[in-house]
Formats: structure tokens, sequence, C-alpha cells
């Protein structure tokens, strides 16, 4: 490319699934972690987080070569980048700077007041493409994975130890029940109101919760808290996508519910879980495996 070489920026409104998850795969070639998609996974990553095709922006030369993309989504006022990247024969070109502002003008003049965004931690390029363009770390954000094994392993000490908060009912552990899914975004809800429960990332949001197949789950406790769980399996895989704690479950309790839900799933898996929260605490005393580290970055428009 030379410095004569001229760039158009255009929305994604005419663009196909096919057409989008190739340019999708084009922006994550070498990543740090697979992401290649297929169109039928791209049309539903774009459903389940309301990526808007009219604002989401794609970077090309004059010639018609595709550059990158910046995928948005819209909850009110608020926006969220939803994937953002450039293709690598046009890194190290500056361009990225070009496509965040850009960016950064789409969100500001549908009116949104909070952009809002992802990048792992080890991605030190594009976290400076965000600083440049006035995002600042808001908080951290980690995955985990836990086997059954550790599971059953910590489950067991539920057992053999007198629980924190001694109760006179003749059974100290309740059992988990399962329960409607809305009843869990209840809970999600009213524990943010009053402060509970923190702010879930984007992707954890209730509004993207409903698209998905979940099942839900209460647990009592002997203090007479309850702590709920929305969860979805998606072949050996149980992933937690909502979690409401009260401070009775111990590490030991947490473990023992999972292991009641696990029905023949071979990985218990957390993902963006901020960290500070009850969850995050216990993933960490139950010695789950760290699968990454994201920064969630805010800019205020």
């Amino acid at each position: 490319m030379t410095s004569h070489q001229q760039f158009t920026v255009e929305s994604t409104l005419t663009y196909s699934m096919p057409q989008l998850a190739e340019s999708h795969n084009l922006s994550f070639a070498d990543y740090f972690v697979p992401f290649d998609m297929t169109a039928e996974q791209m049309a539903d990553f774009w459903r389940l987080y309301h990526l808007d095709l009219r604002r989401s922006l794609v970077l090309r030369t004059e010639g018609g070569a595709f550059v990158g993309h910046a995928r948005l989504a819209f909850h009110g006022t608020r926006a969220w980048c939803g994937g953002f990247g450039i293709a690598a024969a046009f890194r190290g070109q500056g361009l990225a700077h070009r496509l965040a502002s850009h960016m950064v003008a789409t969100a500001r003049t549908a009116g949104a007041t909070l952009l809002q965004l992802e990048v792992l931690a080890q991605n030190d390029p594009a976290r400076t493409v965000y600083e440049r363009a006035g995002f600042v770390t808001h908080r951290l954000l980690t995955g985990y994975v836990l086997t059954p094994e550790q599971l059953a392993a910590r489950a067991t000490d539920s057992q053999r130890t007198p629980h924190p908060h001694p109760h006179p009912h003749p059974h100290p552990h309740p059992e988990p029940e399962p329960v409607p899914l809305d009843l869990v975004l209840g809970d999600l809800l009213a524990s943010q109101a009053v402060g509970q429960t923190a702010p879930p990332p984007w992707q954890r949001e209730p509004a993207s919760l409903l698209m998905l197949e979940l099942e839900g789950s209460r647990l009592p406790h002997p203090d007479g808290s309850v702590s709920s769980l929305a969860f979805q399996r998606t072949g050996s895989l149980l992933t937690v996508q909502a979690a409401i704690l009260s401070d009775a479950p111990t590490p030991a309790d947490l473990a023992g519910w999972l292991t009641r839900l696990l029905n023949g799933a071979e990985r218990v898996r957390v993902v963006n879980e901020p960290v500070g929260t009850r969850l995050h605490g216990l993933c960490q005393e139950l010695g789950a495996a760290v699968l990454f580290t994201q920064h969630e970055m805010h800019l205020r428009l």
C-alpha cells in the first residue's frame, strides 16, 4: 500500500452473512485464540447480541479490498463494540485508529452516551488503539473452567465440614431446585437494583440471556437466603450465564450445586465474570483454571 491509497467507510447494511463471516475471519486471522465463524455462527452472533447492521462499519480500499470492520450494538443510550479488527495485510499502518474514530463518531451520532467493549489483556496493540480513542478500563473480566473431578473433590467438603451458619433444620444442605428462567432473571434484576450484584457484561445482560436456551436453578441456604443460577448446556459443556449468590454459599456448596447440574457435562465454564464478584472469588477458591482475562473499557460520549 502506498501513502496515496484512499479508503472508504461503509455500513454493513448491504452485506450478506457469508460476507460478514468472511470479513470477521480476515479481521481475526492469527488471533490469540481461534475465532473463525461460519455464516450460520455469524447470524447467531448478530442476533444474540443485537448488532446493528445499519451502524456497524466496514473499512475498504478505494479499489474494494477489505481492510477492517467495527460491529456496533445499542441498548438505549449505551453502545457496544462487538468486534473490531484489521485484516493482516493492513495492520501496522494506523488504519485501526482511523476506523476507531469512525466507530466513536457513529455511536455518538446515534445518540449513545456510553460506548463499551472488551479486549483481551494480552492484546496490547488493540488496547493502545482504544486508549488513544479515549477508552479507559472500567473493570477486568475473567473466564474460568472447572472439571467434574475438581467439583467432586470439593463437594465432599460440605459433607465433612460443619456449615459456617448452623441451622436447626434437620437438612442443613438443601438440594437445588429447577426454576423457570424468568425467576432467575427477576432475581438478577432485583439484586442489581439494590447493588448486591455487579452489572453483567453486555453478553450476559438480560436482553442477551433471553435470546439463549437457558435453564434456571435456585439453592436455598440454611440462613434463609437463596442463590440462583442461569446456565446453558452445549454438548459436553455447561456454561454459567448468570449467578446471583448470597453470602451463604461456600466453595463446597457451589461445587456440590454444580455437580448436581452437570448431568453428563464434562466441563463447567464461566465467561466474562467481573473480578471481585462472589462467583469470581468462589471460582478462585475452587482452583478453576483461568481461560482468559479481558479489560472492559468504557468511553463517555
